[in-house]
């Protein structure tokens, strides 16, 4: 059983899904490998996973409308997030996520209080927080609490 699952709705989700495959170092499930070279991808459904237990889900639904974050007309679908302790480990998440094709949409990475980097995917799903871990004495100016 995995032991993290998450779906995707969007209009094209062979590109998106290679896009996750890419960029989490994910694997096709059996069955929902790509076709060949040259056959059209009409996909409508399939599944990323790795030997860890994740599993990403990929679907076409009648409907998608693309995301308005920040605004909050049509909210963001998906949210996986990294962490991490320095600046220059986030900036070479964000280069490579940018490099397989996703859009910077905010940095906030001088923000003392909440530092992060949010991108949206291909399909222009705002998806990805990239946030830096605070240590003691940076969150408001003291000690972190638990």
């Amino acid at each position: 059983m995995a032991r993290y699952r998450r779906h995707v709705s969007g209009c094209r989700p062979p590109p998106t899904a290679e896009f996750y495959r890419e960029l989490l170092g994910l694997e096709y499930r059996a069955g929902y490998e790509p076709p060949p070279a040259g056959v059209p991808d009409d996909r409508e459904w399939l599944t990323l996973h790795n030997a860890a237990g994740w599993q990403l889900a990929f679907q076409q639904p009648d409907c998608v409308r693309p995301s308005t974050w920040p605004e909050g007309e049509v909210p963001a679908a998906v949210s996986p997030r990294h962490r991490g302790g320095h600046r220059q480990e986030l900036e070479q998440h964000r280069d490579r996520a940018l490099a397989l094709g996703a859009t910077q949409l905010l940095d906030r990475t001088d923000d003392d209080d909440a530092p992060l980097y949010v991108l949206a995917d291909p399909a222009g799903q705002p998806a990805l927080r990239l946030r830096r871990e605070l240590s003691d004495g940076q969150l408001n100016g003291g000690p972190r609490t638990a």
